[in-house]
Formats: structure tokens, C-alpha cells, sequence
């Protein structure tokens, strides 16, 4: 136990996670996600093992789900998209109206982290993610058995 609170716990694969906020927490590169806050529930002294395992599966579930993820954020883009193309709102340097399908959306699409605790089973994995036509919300992409169960509209952000 570290002076102020439990000590790192290493993993092979995603490196070394600290705990805050009540879960263990790793900055590490998920192939398809980039660099992501990796969030993992656990108990005081380390991450739990199955929410662990399941980590190890979130970013091959998240791009299994690219298309369908696409078509849902491309939806969530429409209502802005619209009041630009109806001078309700001004577009600035993203002009979300210029989007034309779900293929257009991935390249203003940052995932920011993934949260995996297999305790919650109505979605045990949630990758959060910033969207330039929405500066204001992260979203919440939430995934059970591989399947994407919601896309929740405003989540708390990692820093949070």
C-alpha cells in the first residue's frame, strides 16, 4: 500500500494503472482507439480480474461495431447539420452540414477512454468519445456481449 493509497498495479498488456476516483486507470494505446484512459473497476488493491479480461476484448467489440457506430453518430450529427443548413446555428471551422454518411463522421470522432466493469451488466464496457459537432457532451458508446446497447448522449467526461 503506497503512502496516500494502494500501490500501481502493473498489467503486461495495457502497463500501469493507478487508482483514482474509485477505479484503476491506465493511459494506454488500444489498436482502432488511439491512446485512451483505460478504466477498469477493482477493489482497492488491484483492478478486478474479469473487468480486466474484458478490457482486453473492448477495443476488438468497439470495431466490430464501426459500421453501426457510424450510422448512430452520423444520426446524432443530422439535428446539427440541419439547423446549419437552416441558419440556426453558424458553422464555424466544422461544418457539420459538409458530412454527407457514417463514413464522414470517423475523422471528428476522438475516443477519450474506455470504462470496463463487468458489475454493470446492462453495459459492461462504455467507450467515451468527443465528437466535433457536439463540443459541449461526451457521448457514451455502451457495449454487452458485443453488441452496442446505447448510444448515451451526454456522459461524464474522464476527468471528471
Amino acid at each position: 500500500m503506497g503512502l496516500f493509497g494502494p500501490d500501481p498495479y502493473t498489467d503486461a498488456h495495457f502497463g500501469v494503472f493507478t487508482r483514482r476516483r474509485g477505479v484503476w486507470i491506465a493511459r494506454t494505446a488500444l489498436p482502432g482507439l488511439g491512446t485512451v484512459e483505460l478504466c477498469v473497476a477493482g477493489d482497492r488493491k488491484a483492478p478486478n480480474q474479469p473487468s480486466l479480461a474484458l478490457a482486453h476484448e473492448a477495443a476488438l467489440q468497439y470495431r466490430a461495431l464501426r459500421e453501426e457506430i457510424g450510422r448512430l453518430l452520423f444520426e446524432h450529427l443530422e439535428p446539427y447539420a440541419d439547423a446549419v443548413r437552416e441558419g440556426e446555428l453558424e458553422a464555424d471551422a466544422f461544418n457539420p452540414a459538409a458530412l454527407r454518411g457514417p463514413d464522414d463522421v470517423w475523422s471528428h470522432v476522438e475516443v477519450l477512454a474506455v470504462h470496463v466493469d463487468t458489475a454493470r451488466q446492462s453495459f459492461p464496457i462504455e467507450v467515451q468519445v468527443q465528437v466535433a459537432w457536439d463540443e459541449e457532451h461526451t457521448l457514451g458508446l455502451r457495449i454487452r456481449d458485443g453488441r452496442l446497447v446505447e448510444l448515451c448522449g451526454s456522459v461524464l467526461p474522464p476527468s471528471a
